[in-house]
């Protein structure tokens, strides 16, 4: 059961829930979404709650936050190639969290990562994200679950962004997690799913 509380306190944050595109300068956008999770040997979780908010600083960058039951994650995401109406978008990022896990353990995790996404239209915009992460934990009587998940990690999504230029979108995706020898991680698997809503 630590294992599953510590993964959950990133949420989405374990996965990305975003597109390349960046939030327009002086724009706010709100997300409410659900993760499910999947580890070896460990029933499937509970979906777990998560929300977040994201400000556009400049045409090509934007900050965000993520809460999560007694977690939160800040990043920065810079788009490096943009396209708003339709095409190849292209971003990287970078963000640190930390969690509470119950009374005897908490940990930070600390990403950079990239997104590329291609609009095709008002309807879809699929997106590929991959990061390294890396977890730090601070934990007593859990020497099993620090071996397994202390250490650097690479997270690799596949999403989807439906209804992208509407006021509320739709975001799905699925997410593995790998060692960085490119071995699953203890067959930790996410699916997630929330809306998007832009002010």
């Amino acid at each position: 059961m630590l294992l599953i509380a510590a993964v959950s306190f990133s949420g989405c944050a374990l996965g990305t829930l975003q597109t390349a595109t960046t939030i327009p300068e002086g724009k706010v956008s709100m997300f409410l979404a659900a993760t499910a999770l999947a580890v070896s040997d460990i029933e499937t979780s509970t979906p777990i709650p998560e929300m977040g908010f994201r400000m556009g600083l400049s045409d090509n960058i934007d900050v965000g936050i993520r809460l999560f039951r007694l977690g939160f994650m800040g990043d920065i995401k810079i788009a490096l190639i943009q396209n708003r109406r339709e095409g190849l978008s292209l971003a990287v990022t970078a963000g640190v969290g930390y969690s509470i896990i119950g009374d005897d353990a908490s940990f930070v995790a600390v990403d950079l990562g990239g997104i590329v996404s291609i609009k095709l239209g008002k309807i879809i915009t699929p997106y590929l994200s991959v990061k390294f992460r890396s977890f730090g934990f601070d934990a007593t009587g859990s020497d099993d679950f620090i071996n397994n998940f202390s250490g650097e990690f690479i997270v690799a999504g596949l999403g989807f962004e439906l209804f992208p230029e509407s006021s509320v979108s739709i975001i799905l995706e699925a997410s593995k997690f790998y060692d960085t020898d490119g071995n699953e991680a203890k067959g930790l698997t996410l699916v997630s799913g929330g809306l998007n809503f832009k002010f």
